[in-house]
Formats: C-alpha cells, sequence, structure tokens
C-alpha cells in the first residue's frame, strides 16, 4: 500500500501528477532543482513557471532537498529528462535503498549508451518488481485542468501495476494496466521523434494527406523496433503506442511537434532549442534511434529524414523529395 511518495522533478508532468496523488489525500512532496519552483508550489500553491494559474493542492510541498524529499518515502516517481536519469541515479545512489519503488514518467532512449531507462535503473539494482512505467497520451496542460484522460501503467510485476493504477486513477485520470514494458518504452519514445517529423508536416505546410501518411508509415517502423527489441506486437494498437503517438504528433501541447514545426519554417535546431526552457525529448532520443538503426540494421526512413534536417542540415525540401522518391514497394 502506497502511503506517501516523492515526485522528482518539478516541471509540468511530474507536478501534475504529484497533485493527483495529494488531491486524494497521500503525502507527496516534489524534489526540483529549481528554488524559485519550490517556493511557488510552498508558499503560492501554483507551479507558474511551467503550469501558469493552475491551483495546486495544500497537501503538496516541495523541496530542493534530495535527503529531505525521499525521508520515510518508499515509492518514488521520476519525472526528469531521459538524459538526467543517470546523473541523479549517480549522485544520489547512496540515498536509494533496494525497499524503494520507483514510477517513471519519462520517454526517451539514452544517447550515450542506446538503452532504455528501465536498463538504466537496473544498473543501480533497482529491481524489475520494484519499476513501473506510467505512459500514454497525457498532456499536462489538460490533465492539470482535470480533463478525461487514459494511461497506462506498466510493469513486469503485475502487483505492482495494479497498485499505480490505483494509486492514479481518478474521475478524470483513468488507468489501464500492462506488462510489456519493453514494447511500452520503445513506443513512448519512438513517437516523440515521429512527433517532430509531424511538426516538420506542418510548418512546411504540407497538409493533413502527408502528415497522415506520415503517422502511418511511422507505425511500420515502430513495429520493425518492437520486433528487435522482442516486444509484444500489439503494444503498439495501445495507449502507449498509437494513443500517445497520435496526441504527441497532432496536439498544440506537444513541446517536440513545436521543435519539428519550427524546423518546418526553416528556423534551426540550436535556435529553436535555445528558446524553449522545457526539454523535448525527441531531440536526443532521435540520434539515440538513428545509431540503434545503424546497430540493428533496421530500415527506418522516417527516423533518418527527420535525423538528417535536424543534424545533418538537409534542407526540407529535400529529404521530403528523397522520401517521396524512394524505390516503389508494397505497403
Amino acid at each position: 500500500m502506497i502511503n506517501k511518495i516523492c515526485v522528482l522533478g518539478g516541471g509540468s508532468f511530474g507536478v501534475t501528477l504529484a497533485n493527483v496523488t495529494a488531491d486524494k489525500g497521500l503525502k507527496t512532496t516534489v524534489w526540483t532543482i529549481e528554488s524559485d519552483v519550490a517556493n511557488d508550489i510552498n508558499t503560492n500553491h501554483q507551479n507558474s513557471k511551467y503550469l501558469g494559474s493552475i491551483e495546486l493542492s495544500h497537501n503538496l510541498n516541495a523541496t530542493t532537498d534530495f535527503r529531505q524529499a525521499i525521508a520515510d518515502c518508499t515509492t518514488l516517481l521520476w519525472a526528469i529528462p531521459t538524459q538526467a536519469i543517470r546523473s541523479v541515479l549517480t549522485s544520489h545512489q547512496d540515498l536509494l535503498k533496494k525497499q524503494h519503488s520507483h514510477i517513471n514518467v519519462a520517454k526517451g532512449i539514452e544517447v550515450s549508451s542506446g538503452k532504455r531507462i528501465s536498463e538504466i535503473f537496473s544498473e543501480f539494482a533497482v529491481d524489475e518488481d520494484h519499476y513501473c512505467l506510467l505512459a500514454g497520451p497525457s498532456h499536462a496542460e489538460e490533465v492539470s485542468k482535470k480533463m478525461a484522460t487514459a494511461m497506462s501503467a506498466i510493469s513486469r510485476n503485475y502487483q505492482f501495476a495494479l497498485d499505480v493504477q490505483s494509486l492514479f486513477s481518478t474521475e478524470y485520470l483513468r488507468i489501464y494496466t500492462n506488462t510489456d514494458l519493453v514494447g511500452s518504452e520503445i513506443s513512448g519514445a519512438f513517437k516523440n521523434v515521429v512527433a517532430i517529423a509531424a511538426g516538420v508536416c506542418d510548418g512546411f505546410g504540407l497538409g493533413d494527406n502527408a502528415k497522415a501518411a506520415l503517422i502511418t508509415r511511422s507505425l511500420v517502423e515502430l513495429n520493425k523496433l518492437c520486433q528487435a527489441y522482442g516486444a509484444q506486437s500489439g503494444t503498439i494498437f495501445g495507449l502507449t503506442g498509437i494513443g500517445d503517438l497520435i496526441a504527441t504528433c497532432c496536439s498544440l501541447h506537444s513541446r517536440n511537434r513545436h521543435v519539428g514545426n519550427e524546423l518546418g519554417k526553416g528556423k534551426s535546431l540550436e535556435e529553436i532549442l535555445a528558446a524553449m526552457h522545457m526539454v523535448a525529448e525527441g531531440v536526443k532520443t532521435c540520434e539515440a534511434f538513428h545509431a540503434i538503426a545503424e546497430k540493428k540494421r533496421i530500415e527506418m526512413p522516417i527516423v533518418e529524414a527527420t535525423y538528417a534536417i535536424m543534424f545533418k542540415g538537409i534542407p526540407v525540401s529535400d529529404v521530403i523529395s528523397e522520401l517521396m522518391t524512394r524505390e516503389y514497394k508494397d505497403e
């Protein structure tokens, strides 16, 4: 039974989920490296930097002290960018105990190692029975306003998935359970890359036909990836697969779609990222999947096209021409 939770990360989604559990009466603490965010939560019951004027539960508190944040807490929810997870685990591994259970909401692949997030945790002696991914089409901008949302709790330990389901289920947040951790992690990371490509479609003015084709053909690439990793075939058709893919590719809330939209308008990646104060996971994840595709010899033209635009500086028009004139084939 979970009765106290610590949320690691003071961004929009972490604080939104912290507010869910605080509203349900659980003692909930947010750990953040940003003192202004912690002060805002504690004093004004808001996270104005990331969530605007949304009012937060008075049961919610925040701190910049990691030791204080996890004191007497057995359940940690990780809401920090994928590329920062290893650093936080390394810096605080002396405080992390075997009895800690870990819920992760980040979606990405570590660039330096090509590893999924659960694989990173396993390096720090986190047993798979104590690890759960909470994912699905769930923009913080909507969940924080208590708009109807469905997600999935994915763990190889089915009982832990059930515990997480119970922890976050509300009248506006419906949680399903799943045991395909590999497929869900790959799908969640991959959709961020496709969202960048979808944003390019929007920014370049390609229209609905092209965007629909892009999303559909991206499922072919995702299926190849999932097969290569031994994931369950049906996962890509669930909330963590096509559900999250649709939301991220089509929503104005999506940071990754925003990056692509600006790329489509002709801006450089450096210029776009410099103007953002939140992380677009798909940028680094695209690098990771590009390397994985080469290593595993998986043909992924959409990933390669997105990589070419971001990291090789290839004009969008040239990339589109390359995609549209590829060798003819059966669907």
